[in-house]
């Protein structure tokens, strides 16, 4: 799904964040920093129910230079739900029973997913995919059941890397506290 108009409407301080390309981390997560997003008014919002994200709904940028159908994000975060999003995103949710969103997301980043999305993208004065088309795209699906182990593993390497990543923050920050000591004679 995507807006089908929502230019002219004015960003306020405070409402429902508004997904924009430029949230979608190199890593492929949606920024969970919410001040780093602009706001609509929650009537604006509503007016455009479609594009209210869910939790696991994969994003992908429809038009640009050099994201288009490249930019691909997930949602990943609580924080994010009830956002919305920009014109230049379109917003995908996995068909229950076929394929789980994580394996769509994967597959859609992978390398014979960037080919297949890039056999499809326009090449006028700004690169353009429309959702007419990606609803044409055909791919392979592993059964049901391989992709839910799939998404069980994947979890699983998140949660991990989220340990390490919380591991090393508070390492340096007792390193740097030790130096501190260490600069003042205190150790």
């Amino acid at each position: 799904y995507r807006y089908p108009t929502f230019y002219g409407f004015e960003y306020t301080e405070t409402g429902v964040p508004v997904v924009r390309i430029g949230n979608i981390l190199s890593n492929g997560f949606l920024n969970p920093d919410l001040s780093e997003y602009v706001l609509i008014d929650p009537k604006v919002s509503q007016l455009f129910p479609r594009t209210k994200l869910e939790l696991y709904d994969i994003l992908m940028a429809v038009r640009g230079d050099g994201s288009t159908a490249k930019r691909i994000g997930m949602v990943t975060s609580k924080n994010l739900v009830g956002a919305n999003i920009s014109p230049n995103l379109l917003r995908f949710q996995a068909k229950q029973e076929t394929v789980t969103p994580i394996y769509l997301f994967y597959f859609m980043t992978s390398k014979g997913g960037q080919t297949l999305l890039e056999r499809y993208v326009t090449r006028t004065a700004k690169k353009t995919i429309t959702a007419q088309a990606i609803k044409t795209i055909s791919i392979c699906l592993p059964p049901y059941s391989l992709q839910q182990k799939f998404d069980k593993l994947v979890k699983t390497t998140w949660q991990m890397k989220q340990n390490v990543d919380k591991t090393s923050w508070e390492s340096s920050r007792f390193f740097n506290a030790l130096v501190q000591r260490a600069f003042r004679g205190e150790l």
